[in-house]
């Protein structure tokens, strides 16, 4: 209880008392005025002015009750803004954790994976999202890997895929690529609200890259989910004679792309803007 609201039920309390006091009196002296009003009257009036500062003291002692309710509805109903952060080779060591638990064993080596980032830092990112003034989280990540000439070709014969890329499979950064490979997507939890940002965020991503040039896009899905995916946006198949699980996968994106129909869930879902780092 804060020394406000003790003060306003102490006095409130007393006036009470007095008001009840008049009002037993009325009873024993039903003849006796004061400027013309009743006992009565003036104990209805004391009791009144009690209750007042009861009331005042019930305020005081509540509200930061409502005011912490109001704050976390504040909170809550703030939007989350979602940001997309290279994640360096040191870094890569702890991401790759998350890789491993959700694809297992079916992805590149944490060996290969730093020879690509050594060649080209802007393959894996990680995708963090904070609402109003709270920390960053960490919602998400995904890989895109920029391709050689001879990559593009042995992926088109379908004689490769990230579990066999090496280095020279990646375009460095100062050659601008035309072809990529999609590695490994997951959001850290399994909610709809980290896979939606974590979605959103890539298809932001390849807008951006399909912006300077058509592109051409390889996958292999390692999930159903992934192969869910691959289907519903319309990738092809490069080798029919393999499993879909075990096949790359290709999409082809004109320059400037309408990728609205690719990320309108996303996007009506999340109702963010996704920054850049």
């Amino acid at each position: 209880m804060t020394p406000m609201s003790k003060s306003f039920f102490g006095a409130g309390s007393v006036i009470l008392t007095i008001g009840g006091t008049l009002l037993a009196l009325k009873g024993e002296l039903p003849s006796t005025s004061l400027f013309g009003f009743g006992l009565g009257s003036y104990g209805i009036g004391i009791c009144l002015l009690g209750f007042a500062f009861l009331i005042a003291g019930i305020i005081t002692l509540t509200e930061p009750a409502f005011q912490l309710l109001s704050n976390s509805w504040q909170s809550r109903s703030t939007n989350w803004v979602y940001t997309k952060v290279r994640v360096s080779v040191d870094e890569l060591p702890g991401l790759y954790a998350d890789f491993k638990r959700i694809f297992g064993n079916d992805i590149a080596t944490l060996e290969s994976m730093k020879l690509w980032l050594a060649r080209n830092e802007d393959i894996v990112w990680r995708i963090t999202g904070k609402r109003g003034d709270e920390p960053d989280n960490v919602v998400g990540f995904f890989e895109l890997i920029p391709l050689t000439k001879p990559a593009v070709r042995q992926l088109n014969a379908g004689r490769l895929d990230a579990r066999r890329m090496t280095f020279r499979h990646v375009a460095s950064r100062g050659n601008r690529s035309t072809a990529y490979y999609i590695g490994s997507v997951g959001a850290l939890m399994n909610n709809r609200q980290y896979k939606f940002a974590t979605m959103y965020t890539l298809i932001e991503h390849l807008r951006e890259i399909a912006a300077r040039s058509a592109v051409c896009l390889f996958a292999r899905p390692v999930t159903p989910d992934g192969l869910r995916l691959i289907k519903a946006y319309s990738f092809q198949k490069v080798s029919s004679r393999m499993l879909d699980s075990e096949s790359v996968w290709k999409l082809d994106l004109p320059q400037n792309p309408d990728l609205d129909k690719l990320d309108r869930v996303y996007r009506n879902v999340l109702r963010n803007r996704t920054g850049n780092a």
